[in-house]
């Protein structure tokens, strides 16, 4: 009785900070009866959102068996911000993880690049803005693009087309924007359009938006409860939202033994 006391504890604790700081979405809301709101903390996929993250980020092959190291569950759930750092070994699984998925990306070429690889740097460009923006979860900087191309560039000066595609996705896999969920608010609107569209989908489908919530938030079609509501309606008739459900009663029932 005691733990489900204490789950019901937390499950009010959620309400109160709604009460306190809104809803999922409110653009341009900054302060609530609580104060201000809290700047976004980074928080690092879970092993289940990094699994489903990348099953969805690359459809067309079949994703590897990836060894990681158990996620820590202080609280009996898997989403813990403050437990989910990036200990030494950790990284390690994340190194292989990158090369096991970039091979897998390498072997299909023909059906991952959105273009022919006989296009060389161009083809490469292409990938890697398209790749980075659905990894990122938002749209990539010019920074960052320019860095992912002078990487592939360099790698297919001195090797091949192959090795820099390899060696490019890896990249992208271990970025920390990639890894962790980084929001992009400003002082003037701590939440994007971006963040909603992933705070939807990490929450309701434990994986990255669809091409459905990134036009969504392109068009500033997240701006509003109506917008966010549709969304949601859209988004549990999807069999990932069972899946998300499924994962999170698991957690929750073996906490309460």
């Amino acid at each position: 009785m005691a733990r489900f006391l204490d789950i019901a504890a937390r499950v009010s604790a959620l309400f109160v900070f709604s009460a306190c700081w809104g809803e999922i979405g409110d653009p341009g809301n900054t302060s609530g009866p609580c104060g201000d709101i809290p700047e976004p903390a980074l928080k690092r996929l879970s092993h289940t959102e990094y699994r489903n993250t990348v099953r969805d980020l690359f459809p067309m092959i079949t994703i590897p068996s990836l060894s990681l190291a158990p996620d820590p569950t202080p609280h009996g759930f898997d989403n813990d911000r403050e437990a989910l750092y990036a200990a030494p070994l950790l990284v390690n699984q994340y190194n292989a993880a990158a090369g096991l998925i970039a091979v897998e990306v390498r072997k299909k070429k023909a059906t991952v690049l959105p273009c022919m690889a006989s296009g060389g740097a161009d083809c490469g460009h292409q990938y890697l803005s398209d790749l980075a923006t659905r990894a990122f979860r938002r749209p990539v900087t010019d920074d960052e693009i320019a860095v992912l191309n002078q990487m592939f560039d360099s790698y297919l000066a001195s090797n091949n087309f192959d090795v820099a595609l390899e060696l490019t996705t890896q990249s992208v896999l271990q970025a920390p924007q990639f890894l962790y969920r980084i929001e992009t608010g400003t002082a003037e609107n701590l939440t994007s359009q971006y963040d909603i569209a992933s705070r939807l989908s990490y929450f309701l489908w434990s994986t990255m938006p669809d091409q459905a919530l990134f036009d969504a938030a392109a068009a500033n079609g997240l701006a509003s409860n109506a917008d966010i509501t549709a969304q949601v309606d859209r988004m549990l008739a999807d069999p990932r939202a069972l899946d998300g459900f499924m994962n999170f009663t698991k957690q929750w029932l073996e906490d309460a033994r």
